[in-house]
């Protein structure tokens, strides 16, 4: 009779364990989609001295241990499929040859931001980010993306902002995820 909690705590750990993984294994491509990138200005001709971040989010647990059909969502319990995950794809400066070719291997959204580079020497001088969003089912394997400040298409979101302009390039270092702070960052 001692023994009867113990096995029955053991027993509901084990039920709660189910399905949990650091990353979605769920969304997961069968195959991997290799995409390339373009950046371009205002006048459609490619834009040179920016710097490129793209990273997906996926939907997934988040955490190694989370309880599946017992507990409080939000805390690991009620299922531990709705966490969200960044997984972060490339962050660096944007290649002099125009186009940048890179690999998802997740379904979901994803997201590339661009940063322009800025006359620092000016006063009020103010850097351009502006940043693309799309589901992946919207593109196909080896198609090019476009990414420049102001185009509306169905189907895809884009957003503008401006921030003081304190180095020439922009800095890859404190590069942070202004319209998704509240999201868990993996990068």
């Amino acid at each position: 009779m001692k023994a009867l909690p113990l096995l029955a705590t053991m027993a509901l750990l084990t039920l709660s364990l189910n399905g949990c993984s650091p990353v979605a294994n769920g969304v997961r491509m069968r195959e991997p989609m290799h995409l390339t990138l373009r950046v371009v200005g205002d006048n459609g001709e490619p834009l040179a001295n920016t710097s490129v971040k793209i990273h997906q989010i996926v939907l997934g647990a988040d955490r190694f241990f989370c309880m599946g059909s017992i507990g409080v969502p939000g805390y690991g319990g009620g299922g531990c499929g709705g966490g969200q995950i960044r997984v972060p794809v490339y962050k660096g400066e944007f290649p002099a040859s125009g186009s940048l070719d890179f690999t998802l291997e997740y379904g979901g959204k994803l997201y590339i931001e661009v940063a322009e580079s800025c006359d620092n020497t000016a006063p009020n001088a103010m850097r351009r980010y502006f940043r693309r969003e799309m589901a992946t089912w919207l593109v196909k394997d080896g198609e090019t993306i476009t990414a420049a400040p102001l185009v509306v298409k169905e189907g895809f979101s884009y957003y503008t902002r401006y921030e003081p302009c304190t180095t020439r390039k922009p800095s890859l270092e404190n590069w942070d995820d202004h319209y998704y702070s509240a999201l868990k960052r993996r990068s």
